[in-house]
């Protein structure tokens, strides 16, 4: 067997039975992963004042192959784990917007994306599986032909993922722990060189081999895996110099994971062999580590959290099965609980009395209260919701005063950094307070904001959304604030910074 292979250098041949690949997926997964994927944007709405971006949580995808009139097709398998959505508030006079709600709705496990490949040809696979160590050591399918999808929700929701996919056409399966230790299988492919009714054979190329010079060597006919059932790949020297010294490849226990789940296979040393100098042929067999058992439908609520007004109008509280929820507030009370038609609903508490005074001279749109009228800044409501002995919680933050000031996002080293802005109506433009004269304070969640407006999320067991609020202390006597959700760890710094600026 040459060492060219699709007119590449080649730097090792990969066989796998079809039935040993879906076993193993099978024990590392459910047939339906509940391990977090990518997050899917599915569409921007913008109306009076408000923003709302809508996204799916995905799972990572399962592997395996179906016959179809005797053809064997590649199929992957996603769950949808849920729905997130989040809304922004631009206020009247503000020139920024502030999260008010993160929606956040677990979905039964039966949701799932299918996706099909077009049948298997040799030398002609309708897909390959790359690995690539930067920027995040995933290993991805990728495919430049039509495929089929195939989906148990809604047909927008089908044709939204469709869309994604079509134009990403790839999907990462997962991350491995540890890089290569070789420079050629940094950058990895791998293209079906042959297939059977039981078996196929992967080609393994990296573009790292165009530095290589490869020998002309052949292996002798019948070598490459003949004595194996199950699992096997083929070293060649010229990429693994240690066989000439009749070492075993470095990497001999890294290469399975680019085939089967990280810790689904290991090396079988009863079956592996040298051929001379020239390769070494490394069998595998099943790992004795257990699998991961289905999880049962998660409990469903929402929102995750939001910010309201006090005196606003009762908030329904979304759950899956809400005629055999119970729901109870955690901790201390503010609003009240209804139940109405079936739904659950929270009643934010009543405006204060007396009345908040706000001061009409000022230098903002929006007049600032007087703090010596202000009992209250904000109160926190936390409400759990259990069904079937599973709880999942929900919070609202209730404002008794209005806003004046927005908060800017930005990021800066890696790092999430917030900015108070206001409109100055003297100056006729926006004007930022000076670091030295903003306080921040965390109302919800425990992500905390330095002096210099870096945005952390809490060092233990960190809440995935944070409510931070930033005071101008340009005025002693008066409330110049804002107020926003920061949806970090739940959403990266740099999905938060499009949030507030696209």
């Amino acid at each position: 067997m040459s060492k060219k292979l699709h007119g590449k250098e080649i730097l090792g041949i990969a066989r796998i039975s079809m039935a040993i690949l879906d076993q193993l997926w099978r024990v590392r997964y459910p047939v339906l992963s509940s391990e977090p994927g990518d997050v899917i944007h599915l569409n921007r709405e913008s109306g009076s004042g408000t923003k709302k971006f809508q996204q799916l949580q995905m799972g990572r995808p399962t592997l395996g192959f179906r016959s179809i009139n005797s053809r064997s097709h590649l199929e992957l398998k996603q769950r949808v784990l849920r729905e997130l959505e989040v809304i922004l508030v631009t206020e009247a006079g503000a020139s920024g917007p502030w999260l008010s709600t993160v929606r956040k709705m677990e979905l039964p496990v039966s949701r799932v994306l299918t996706t099909t490949f077009p049948p298997l040809e040799p030398y002609a696979a309708p897909y390959k599986i790359c690995y690539k160590t930067s920027p995040r050591r995933e290993v991805s399918v990728m495919w430049e032909v039509a495929v089929e999808y195939a989906y148990s929700g809604s047909d927008t929701e089908k044709r939204l993922l469709s869309e994604h996919y079509n134009k990403q056409r790839a999907m990462a399966l997962y991350q491995m722990t540890n890089p290569p230790a070789s420079p050629y299988l940094q950058d990895v492919e791998l293209l079906v060189a042959a297939t059977t009714a039981l078996d196929m054979h992967y080609g393994v190329f990296s573009p790292s081999t165009s530095s290589m010079t490869m020998s002309d060597q052949t292996l002798p006919e019948g070598v490459t895996l003949t004595a194996l059932s199950e699992f096997g790949m083929d070293f060649f020297a010229a990429a693994f110099p240690e066989i000439e010294r009749t070492n075993v490849p470095v990497d001999k226990e890294w290469f399975p994971s680019l085939l089967v789940p990280p810790g689904t296979a290991e090396s079988d040393p009863l079956k592996s062999e040298f051929h001379g100098t020239i390769s070494f042929t490394a069998a595998y067999k099943r790992s004795s580590s257990g699998g991961v058992n289905m999880q049962p439908d998660p409990v469903s609520v929402s929102p995750l959290i939001s910010v309201v007004g006090a005196g606003y109008d009762k908030q329904l509280i979304e759950i899956a099965d809400a005629q055999n929820a119970t729901v109870v507030f955690v901790g201390d009370q503010h609003g009240a609980l209804e139940r109405s038609g079936g739904a659950h609903y929270y009643l934010p508490p009543s405006a204060q009395t007396p009345s908040i005074i706000y001061e009409a001279a000022c230098k903002t749109q929006q007049p600032p209260a007087q703090l010596d009228t202000l009992r209250e800044r904000a109160v926190v409501d936390v409400i759990k919701v259990t069904v079937n002995g599973n709880s999942a919680l929900s919070a609202f933050v209730t404002l008794y005063a209005r806003q004046t000031h927005y908060i800017k996002c930005l990021i800066n080293n890696a790092r999430l950094v917030l900015e108070l802005w206001y409109y100055d109506v003297e100056e006729g433009k926006d004007v930022r307070v000076p670091a030295e004269k903003t306080e921040w304070s965390t109302l919800q969640g425990n992500g905390s904001v330095s002096s210099a407006g870096v945005f952390t999320p809490g060092s233990s067991a960190p809440s995935t959304v944070s409510v931070i609020a930033g005071r101008d202390l340009g005025g002693s006597r008066l409330l110049y604030w804002a107020v926003t959700v920061i949806p970090v760890p739940l959403y990266s710094e740099a999905e938060t910074i499009t949030f507030f600026n696209d």
